[in-house]
């Protein structure tokens, strides 16, 4: 735009030069030179032109011929007209110019005729002889003035863009200083969508995925402390229980009865099952509470998985002697779900284990389409219902080694099932909701929602 601007600039400035000398000494001034020879009297006329063709020969190639009514050549003498006297129209007022032929540059055909005072009638002819020193100026003139406003458009325009790239990089080096300073929310101000502009618009969407990341590392991070905390401050009284019971039996030794070895090797085999649950419960999680780790995604057949689970879930509460019907309602058709078979497994054992937990006489499990993305698999129980701390904590670890009630024996549980629950539905992009039953009746219900066959 600025280089466009300079040469209309450019343009107007040489029209005007031109225009300026030509109005000012004309290619044929024939009427200024008829007026100067009449300042000058009759008699000395072709001592006049003469003296003016001889000035004229070094800078203006311009021929002077006076010539008679009738078409004589007065002077100079043995000379010849470009054209044909008797077929072109004579000024008639003194000092007109009647003008012929054609004025461009190096044709000499173009001629003025100005009609000069006194009697007999006489004209003053004029005839180029070739281009003149004067327009070979002008023409360099014009050449210099559209050059130089070319070559200052340019620098103004370099000089714009070095400013402009200049202050991008001091701004550049302004954000990545707030970033290096742990502003991770710094980005660039975006005021016009060029090559700049777009590139910024880049940087800024990368810097959103970078603090992303980092806030995920943090709150990963921060879990892991306060897990590990927690789970610091549970240990001590399994360890503290397993110590004792193993000094019991190292101690009393054989002094000890039948029944009372036995009871104490039970609750050690059940200390030695909590610390391998915990293992397991925080490998699961280290695995998938990892910002880089890499979903092992395979079709799996949602409900083949939910029939296999529940059917492990019914075996393990007949072992103990436990009446709680399952009802089972299935949409069709087969669901397949991208994702980790193990990690899927793994979420509905846990919805099932909560489930029985704290069922009196029934669960059941849903699976139904609302949305055609994807597939709501509710699991319900008609136990007790999650109190109001439990619902608005559900997917944190909550201090506590025994869940349940009479009903589940005093299973162990290191607190950590719907942690891996809520991260396992996290990692598959889907959604878990807990509420109570909401037909009126005690209960828990639990809702997962599962994308249907879109990779994550």
């Amino acid at each position: 735009g600025i280089l466009i601007g300079f040469m209309i600039v450019g343009y107007f400035m040489t029209q005007y030069l031109v225009n300026s000398v030509q109005e000012r000494f004309g290619p044929s001034p024939a009427v200024f030179f008829s007026r100067f020879i009449d300042s000058f009297p009759t008699e000395q006329r072709m001592e006049v032109i003469e003296r003016l063709q001889t000035s004229a020969e070094a800078s203006l190639p311009r021929r002077y011929q006076l010539v008679s009514e009738d078409g004589t050549i007065l002077y100079p003498k043995n000379s010849k007209l470009n054209f044909e006297w008797a077929k072109v129209k004579k000024p008639v007022q003194v000092h007109e110019q009647v003008s012929g032929g054609s004025h461009e540059r190096h044709d000499p055909s173009g001629y003025d005729i100005a009609k000069l005072s006194g009697e007999p009638p006489q004209y003053i002819v004029l005839t180029s002889s070739g281009p003149t020193k004067g327009e070979g100026t002008v023409f360099i003139a014009s050449l210099a003035i559209y050059a130089s406003s070319l070559f200052f458009g340019i620098g103004v325009a370099l000089f714009i863009m070095f400013r402009s790239m200049k202050q991008n990089v001091e701004l550049a080096d302004s954000v990545i200083s707030e970033l290096q300073k742990g502003n991770l929310k710094v980005r660039f101000p975006i005021t016009k969508l060029d090559e700049v502009g777009q590139v910024m618009s880049r940087f800024n969407k990368m810097a959103d995925e970078i603090e992303r990341l980092v806030d995920q590392v943090r709150s990963v991070e921060l879990t892991r402390i306060k897990l590990l905390q927690e789970l610091a401050h549970d240990l001590r009284t399994p360890v503290a229980s397993l110590k004792n019971l193993t000094e019991t039996v190292y101690i009393k030794g054989d002094s000890l009865t039948p029944q009372l070895r036995a009871e104490l090797m039970a609750l050690s085999l059940k200390e030695i099952d909590y610390f391998e649950q915990l293992v397991e419960d925080l490998l699961v999680l280290a695995q998938v509470s990892e910002p880089r780790y890499n979903l092992r995604q395979v079709s799996t057949s949602i409900i083949d998985l939910l029939q296999e689970e529940s059917s492990s879930a019914q075996k393990k509460q007949s072992e103990k002697q436990l009446k709680i019907k399952i009802d089972k309602t299935m949409a069709q058709p087969n669901f397949e779900i991208f994702g980790d078979p193990h990690l899927l497994r793994r979420l509905l054992r846990n919805s099932f284990e909560n489930a029985f937990s704290f069922a009196r006489s029934q669960v059941s499990v849903k699976m139904r389409q609302e949305n055609p993305r994807e597939v709501e698999i509710i699991m319900e129980d008609d136990g007790p219902g999650f109190s109001a701390e439990v619902l608005k904590t559900f997917g944190e670890r909550r201090v506590s080694r025994v869940l349940g009630s009479s009903q589940t024996s005093g299973r162990l549980s290191v607190g950590l099932g719907s942690v891996i629950m809520k991260a396992i539905v996290d990692v598959h992009r889907g959604t878990l909701v807990v509420s109570n039953r909401a037909d009126g009746k005690p209960g828990a219900c639990v809702t997962l929602k599962l994308p249907v066959d879109v990779r994550v």
